[in-house]
């Protein structure tokens, strides 16, 4: 009893100093607050900020304070840190950090920018992280790239990390892409594309700190799981239905480019990035984009080019190199993309994918591709004629329709595959069938 009541009275004490310790520090905050705010001295109060504000509790005094003191600056970033609060520890960024960031940019960034300093390192403003600011969408990027927790991938000449897009109601985790070299002909497509259905969503330009000349850097959607081809390495389950709404979302995508009269030219899983929203497998969102415009170019300049980055989506006739017009290029895109529509609706590679073809230049050219034919039509042409069948008696599901739309993009007769935007139309209509079935099968 006696060992009860000893604790009960130091439980009692400790939680009276922690409520008194709590409330001292509150009251530090708000005398420093109010002292800064009354001088003017945003440089101050950020320091002071980042090294004491670790709770909603001080978010919260701090919105009081500023507007009582009428401090739009205090106020926008508060917001912007309580908006954010719950993904910081996922980009291991403090609380404080990034307030005194965001009270940096609310007070300080203009002047920066009216000087034409759009790239601030954090070794000139003192800040935890460098920014950075784009004049022509107006958005302005936390880097994080001096976190290697933040690091999302690499390739040949491009770096990925992790970075905040800054927004006062709602600051997003985005994905920036630093290349080492860029050619004018790609970052003036990827612009033109910007906004595009089906295209990765781009959120704003920068400039390579180190490569300043050719280097560029791209701000952009984070797509979680990304890449699919992480979709199918992790052996990801998705619906039908949701597979296709990806399909759906790629060929939106590829009719972009395509009515500009744009070929890809580099269309493989590792291009196309997926978004999966969390939840349970039918009652979530999945959204999917065209990536990676390296290899994109005017069909009109693309003549007797090696039709995709990765071989083993090399169409049949594209094995004929020397008599590849421009415009062949436009179906040889649409192989390549039925390509990965098979993988993904039948969760397997293509029996007859193999980069073979393309490489074994030892082996006659007639040869190679009347072999390639051979195989294709004989994992498909079967199913692609009795499909044909049913949807010409009016008999086929929209689970088939599906498979005949992805069977008809591998066709080895490039003029029987359809454009970019016949197929297009044709997935549009096959989900909208599958939506209103899903629908219908839940009342």
């Amino acid at each position: 009893m006696f060992a009860y009541r000893l604790f009960s009275t130091l439980a009692i004490s400790y939680l009276s100093l922690t409520a008194s310790l709590v409330a001292i520090e509150l009251s530090f905050l708000e005398q420093t607050t109010h002292a800064d705010l009354t001088s003017g001295d945003f440089g101050h109060l950020g320091d002071f900020v980042r090294d004491h504000v670790t709770s909603s509790e001080q978010l919260s005094l701090l919105r009081e304070l500023a507007d009582k003191k009428h401090s739009s600056e205090l106020l926008f970033a508060v917001d912007a840190t309580s908006a954010i609060q719950t993904k910081l520890h996922s980009i291991g960024v403090t609380l404080g950090e990034f307030l005194q960031i965001a009270l940096f940019i609310e007070s300080r960034l203009p002047q920066y920018i009216a000087d034409g300093k759009n790239y601030l390192s954090y070794n000139r403003t003192s800040l935890p992280y460098t920014l950075e600011y784009d004049p022509e969408t107006k958005n302005v990027f936390i880097v994080l790239d001096e976190m290697k927790a933040n690091f999302l991938g690499s390739g040949a000449i491009k770096t990925v990390y992790k970075a905040v897009l800054y927004d006062r109601s709602h600051p997003q985790v985005v994905a920036r892409g630093e290349q080492g070299y860029v050619i004018r002909r790609e970052l003036e497509i990827t612009k033109l594309l910007k906004d595009a259905p089906g295209i990765f969503e781009i959120k704003g330009f920068g400039q390579h700190p180190k490569i300043k000349k050719h280097g560029v850097v791209i701000y952009s959607k984070l797509y979680k799981p990304g890449a699919l081809r992480n979709l199918f390495n992790k052996r990801i389950t998705l619906t039908l239905h949701e597979k296709m709404s990806v399909a759906l979302d790629i060929l939106n995508g590829l009719e972009s480019i395509h009515k500009l009269g744009i070929v890809h030219r580099d269309l493989n899983p590792g291009n196309f990035l997926i978004d999966i929203s969390s939840g349970k497998p039918g009652g979530r969102k999945v959204v999917a984009a065209i990536a990676d415009l390296e290899r994109a170019n005017y069909a009109k300049n693309v003549a007797h080019s090696k039709v995709q980055g990765a071989i083993g989506f090399t169409s049949p006739e594209g094995l004929f190199l020397q008599k590849m017009k421009g415009s062949d290029y436009f179906a040889a895109d649409v192989y390549a993309v039925g390509l990965i529509f098979y993988h993904l609706f039948y969760e397997k590679r293509a029996s007859w994918f193999n980069g073979s073809y393309v490489r074994e230049v030892h082996i006659p050219l007639q040869t190679r591709y009347a072999q390639l034919v051979h195989r294709i039509n004989r994992a498909t042409k079967e199913k692609r004629q009795l499909l044909q069948k049913k949807r010409k008696s009016l008999k086929i599901t929209v689970n088939e329709a599906f498979e005949l739309l992805i069977l008809k993009m591998v066709h080895p007769d490039p003029k029987k595959r359809g454009t970019a935007s016949e197929l297009c139309q044709e997935m549009a209509s096959i989900f909208k069938k599958a939506t209103v079935n899903a629908e219908n099968s839940l009342r």
